[in-house]
């Protein structure tokens, strides 16, 4: 009797590695060259969800920006976030070891992510 693997999707960012310092960086930056005022990452953190240009829209917001120019600010953004977007990520503790166990026991793995391709790929 042959037994079938299971195959288990995870999500990337905030399940399998914190990159919220690096969404935050680039935030930062783009938020800098505007003249607005930084947020904190705590409150990079609560603005992450339904993907980057949200994420961006919610920065302008708490720094008292135009929100009318979230476009100009996601393009800013994004050249920011492209240039470096790991170096201030990690897996979250436990997951290298939990993902080579589900390996080892015969789990297909598979990411989903909204991240755009090129930094996803990194």
């Amino acid at each position: 009797m042959t037994q079938l693997s299971t195959a288990i999707v995870f999500d990337l960012d905030g399940t399998l590695i914190d990159s919220a310092p690096d969404l935050h960086a680039a935030g930062l930056l783009m938020l800098q060259e505007t003249g607005l005022p930084p947020v904190t990452l705590e409150q990079t953190i609560s603005f992450i969800g339904q993907g980057a240009p949200k994420l961006v829209e919610r920065m302008i917001r708490a720094s008292g920006g135009d929100v009318a120019q979230k476009d100009q600010f996601f393009a800013r953004y994004m050249e920011h976030y492209n240039h470096d977007p790991v170096s201030r990520s990690a897996l979250f503790p436990g997951v290298a070891e939990t993902l080579d166990a589900l390996y080892g026991a015969g789990h297909r793995l598979a990411i989903c992510t909204n991240k755009p391709e090129a930094p996803a790929k990194i």
